[in-house]
C-alpha cells in the first residue's frame, strides 16, 4: 500500500493529512494548507490506470494555478507510480513556489477619505479602518468573499453597492 513507498522524510513544507489505506485514498497538505494533493482509486471511472492523482489549491481566489493546464499525468496504473509523481509534483510546486502569484487573505476597498468616516461608519457596517495612502488618510473596508462573488474584484464592488 502507500505507506511501502513513501519516502522519510516527505518533502519540505508537505505533510500526510489523511490516508485511507482500506479505499486507497492518500492525501497531502502544502505550504500552510494552500495545497491539496491527493491519490485516490477509482477504477470504474479508469480499469486500465485506476489511481488518480489530483491537485486542489485551498486558498486564494487568484488562480495562481490550474492543474488541468500543467498537462501533469493524472492517471496510473499502480499506486507506486501515482505516489512518485504526486512526489515529484510536491517538489516542483516547491522550487517554483517563489515565482507563483502572489495569494492574498484579504484585499481592502477604500471608501473615501477620513472626513468621511462618520458618514461612511452609518452606511457600512463591518470592519472599517483608516490607512495612509499616497500621503493621503483613506477609509478601507475589508472585502469577504463570502458576499457570493467569484473574485476579489467582484466582491469589492458588491462591498460598495
Amino acid at each position: 500500500m502507500f505507506l511501502d513507498y513513501l519516502p522519510h522524510p516527505l518533502p519540505e513544507n508537505w505533510l500526510i493529512s489523511e490516508i485511507d489505506q482500506d479505499n486507497e485514498y492518500l492525501e497531502f497538505l502544502g505550504h500552510n494548507g494552500e495545497f491539496l494533493v491527493s491519490i485516490m482509486k477509482h477504477e470504474y471511472d479508469n480499469p486500465k490506470k485506476p489511481y488518480y492523482l489530483s491537485l486542489t489549491q485551498l486558498k486564494g481566489i487568484l488562480g495562481r494555478f490550474d492543474f488541468e493546464s500543467l498537462d501533469w499525468p493524472e492517471w496510473f496504473q499502480a499506486e507506486k507510480e501515482a505516489l512518485e509523481s504526486a512526489l515529484k509534483l510536491m517538489e516542483w510546486i516547491n522550487q517554483n513556489y517563489g515565482t507563483f502569484d502572489p495569494v492574498t487573505n484579504y484585499v481592502l476597498v477604500s471608501l473615501g477619505t477620513e472626513e468621511r468616516i462618520d458618514s461612511i461608519r452609518r452606511h457600512f457596517d463591518g470592519r472599517i479602518m483608516v490607512q495612509e495612502f499616497q500621503n493621503r488618510k483613506l477609509v478601507f473596508r475589508e472585502v469577504n468573499l463570502t458576499w457570493g462573488a467569484d473574485s476579489h474584484a467582484e466582491a469589492a464592488l458588491k462591498a460598495i453597492n
